[in-house]
């Protein structure tokens, strides 16, 4: 029997995914998961603790993502229990990442209106950031965009790494073997995922399928690799935006449709 259902590949870590899968499933979509990306803990955390034993004499702790707040606290927890934190601000690049702080009872002082680096650091410099002590806990090789303009602000910034991102090991069979059935829509929710989605499929994008990206950034990166704006990017930079808008272009709504790709 013909399943006529449509189909949604989520390129997320399968401990990530479920969130997205479970707004599409909702929807009646049926949702497929290919993993371009895997979140592993660092070989080395002397680093980490070692900015871990003098984080009183930072006035901001700065989180770029959900993982961020989970390796950091478990970091925490390893070196000083259920010690409290040290009296702080903390900033947060969106409500997921918020929520992600909140589960553990500490509430963000700073959210940006807009979830991008860019508008964080804005955020930050428009709470008088000027010598004031800044903690970054984010991943191995994020983007630098973030302390560069916090330093060019006169902020001084250590980046600390505590978890690194890796593209797992399998991928084009997996990726063949989900070929199989028609997949309507391939979503994107970093701009790490595009890249390690063109490596492991070296570099095949299926005829008929579009693509939904998260925001801008990992727009651009996707239009950079393809060579063509995708069709999909939600007015909000959240999981949930991103569902809708899935959702609603599937259904046959136009409000979730990139301009820049149809202009």
């Amino acid at each position: 029997m013909n399943n006529s259902k449509p189909k949604v590949l989520v390129t997320r870590p399968k401990e990530e995914a479920e969130r997205l899968k479970e707004l599409l499933a909702a929807a009646g979509i049926e949702v497929l998961c290919f993993p371009t990306i895997e979140i592993l803990p660092l070989e080395d955390y002397s680093k980490v603790d070692a900015t871990l034993q003098r984080l009183e004499d930072f006035h901001w702790l700065v989180f770029t993502s959900a993982n961020g707040v989970k390796f950091f606290f478990k970091r925490w927890r390893t070196l000083y229990g259920h010690r409290p934190l040290p009296s702080l601000w903390i900033a947060c690049i969106g409500p997921g990442t918020a929520e992600a702080l909140s589960k553990r009872g500490i509430r963000a002082h700073l959210i940006p209106s807009n979830f991008k680096s860019e508008d964080l650091a804005q955020a930050l410099i428009g709470r008088d950031i000027k010598g004031k002590k800044v903690f970054l806990a984010r991943a191995k090789g994020a983007r630098d965009v973030l302390p560069k303009i916090l330093e060019e602000a006169g902020a001084f910034v250590v980046d600390v790494p505590f978890y690194k991102v890796e593209k797992p090991k399998e991928g084009l069979p997996i990726f063949k073997e989900l070929l199989k059935e028609k997949i309507d829509v391939i979503t994107f929710t970093s701009s790490q995922t595009v890249r390690n989605f063109f490596e492991l499929t070296e570099g095949y994008w299926p005829k008929g399928t579009i693509a939904a990206c998260i925001g801008p950034i990992t727009a651009n990166t996707f239009k950079d690799i393809y060579g063509t704006e995708p069709m999909i990017i939600p007015p909000v930079y959240t999981i949930e935006s991103l569902a809708t808008s899935i959702i609603e272009y599937l259904q046959g709504g136009k409000g979730c449709v990139n301009r820049q790709h149809t202009s």
